[in-house]
């Protein structure tokens, strides 16, 4: 496959044409990110995406957030199974990243299908891996810190952005908060950064992220707060103006006017999308269309940059095949670009437009 064979032809008054809708703005976000499954950068996957760094880079993306991805640990990073070899495949990955460019955030520490690190968050044990008691955890907290064959303090290592103990963990149970606090703080006493994506339950999924509620609990133990906002059945058959009002009240309210002392720099957008075709998720069934997929991005990132956030995630990057035969769309498919490569129609144009520096 050649690279430029399959990457849309972009131009700025074509982007200018189909974007429509507000005036055009660059600069204005410091972490442009996407969510990346890790097995899309291993020739081994059955995921596996050639040119997944010349593509981060041709949407102006500058930070991923990496999850394991649905073909499991074929990355080697797990502690506990390759204790001899993780650090030097997190290095290697690490180095590959910064040569492009790219930063890094890990979507958690691990996960009970025994993906990335091996460090499990109570609440996250839906797999065969339990959680991981605090003082192993801690213990594991040391090799990242630099207990490990390298010598290398990964903590503190400037191509990592902050270490997310867990993601959307519900902090309504005690012992998932204790836990993670408690991780949070042991992480930042080692000189790293860390912080809690999108913790949950107190209020419902999704209001319950309001920072006025998650803000003082989560006040001293982390350096960033991250939102995720989806509410799907908002959505349906509605135009930018809606998506864009309803964005810009939720952003303003909940994150702007409830973050403290937390400074505009430390808070994230960290996950936003909708997928494409029909799918099912947080409570709303339906299908979407390239249209209403360009509509929607727009009008989020276009409230996201009013209200003055600085740091956002759309998820998911890649397109996904899963199953026995790995010929089905994982759903639902939240994914800009395809599994040969390509940019699906119009929703990577508004991705690479508002993620533009120059």
């Amino acid at each position: 496959m050649i690279f430029l064979a399959i990457l849309p032809a972009f131009s700025s008054s074509t982007n200018r044409t189909i974007l429509g809708n507000g005036a055009i703005q660059y600069n204005a976000f410091q972490l442009r990110g996407t969510g990346v499954a890790m097995n899309c950068f291993s020739p081994s996957a059955r995921n596996y995406q050639p040119n997944a760094w010349e593509i981060l880079e041709d949407l102006n993306i500058n930070v991923i957030r990496v999850w394991g991805g649905v073909e499991g640990d074929i990355n080697h990073l797990n502690m506990h199974n390759y204790p001899n070899e993780w650090a030097q495949n997190l290095d290697a990955f690490l180095t590959e990243a910064d040569s492009h460019g790219i930063k890094v955030i890990f979507h958690n520490l691990g996960m009970s299908w025994g993906t990335l690190f091996g460090i499990v968050s109570p609440g996250d044990t839906g797999g065969p891996v339990p959680a991981t008691p605090i003082d192993e955890a801690k213990a594991m907290i040391d090799q990242l810190a630099g207990d490990n064959v390298l010598g290398h303090n990964f903590l503190t290592d400037s191509r990592v952005i902050a270490w997310r103990p867990s993601n959307e963990g519900d902090i309504t149970d005690s012992e998932t908060l204790n836990w993670n606090l408690e991780l949070c703080d042991y992480i930042r006493s080692k000189g790293g950064k860390a912080y809690l994506a999108s913790p949950r339950g107190l209020g419902g999924w999704f209001h319950g992220e309001d920072f006025h509620v998650t803000e003082p609990i989560l006040r001293g133990h982390v350096d960033y707060l991250e939102r995720h906002l989806y509410e799907m059945g908002e959505f349906a058959g509605k135009d930018y103006t809606s998506f864009y009002n309803y964005y810009k009240n939720v952003l303003q309210n909940h994150m702007m006017d409830g973050r403290g002392t937390f400074p505009v720099e430390t808070l994230i957008l960290g996950e936003f999308g909708i997928w494409r075709g029909y799918g099912s998720d947080c409570g709303y069934s339906g299908t979407f269309s390239d249209e209403d997929r360009q509509t929607y991005y727009r009008a989020v990132l276009d409230a996201a940059r009013d209200v003055g956030i600085r740091n956002v995630f759309f998820h998911d990057l890649f397109a996904l095949k899963v199953g026995p035969d790995w010929t089905e769309y994982e759903t639902p498919m939240y994914g800009i670009v395809d599994v040969d490569g390509s940019y699906f129609p119009l929703v990577a144009d508004v991705i690479k437009e508002a993620y533009h520096t120059s």
